[in-house]
């Protein structure tokens, strides 16, 4: 995948789905799934946001959400501390494969959006069917968020 941004204010460290940090893990339909994003703050920003899509296998997003529109308050979070924001779902989407895009961002006074970090196909998955009766994606999910600073640094 592609990382853009210049991570100078900040840097996403790792991503793991469903407790999987390589290759492309495989949810079922109907299943839950957990994307936890490690990232650290090297520096306060205006209004620091952190945002999850999932995209298609030609990079259409499909759904997503973001630490603003789940009130989790990054404004917390301890510079230079690694934390991870977790993010809960049920898996609704048609089979096929998928991917995970992450953002890390700074959002200005005045609106203006600064990319701090940006990783594309930063973690591919597959949709499978359960069974045959199980075939059309459903809406946006209700997404549930958390965040935890992390005792330990990451590897």
């Amino acid at each position: 995948g592609f990382r853009g941004g210049d991570r100078g204010e900040g840097e996403t460290l790792h991503i793991s789905v469903n407790h999987q940090e390589e290759g492309e893990p495989t949810i079922a339909f109907d299943d839950d799934v957990e994307v936890r994003i490690t990232f650290r703050l090297k520096q306060p920003m205006h209004r620091p946001v952190l945002a999850l899509y999932v995209t298609d296998q030609s990079g259409q997003m499909i759904i997503g959400t973001n630490s603003t529109n789940e009130k989790v308050d990054l404004q917390a979070c301890e510079i230079g501390a690694p934390h991870v924001m977790s993010v809960s779902f049920r898996n609704g989407l048609r089979e096929g494969p998928f991917a995970f895009q992450v953002f890390l961002a700074d959002v200005g006074s005045t609106g203006d959006t600064h990319y701090v970090d940006y990783l594309e196909l930063a973690a591919p998955f597959r949709s499978v069917r359960r069974d045959t009766s199980t075939r059309w994606a459903w809406f946006t999910p209700p997404f549930t968020t958390t965040l935890e600073m992390l005792t330990r640094q990451p590897a």
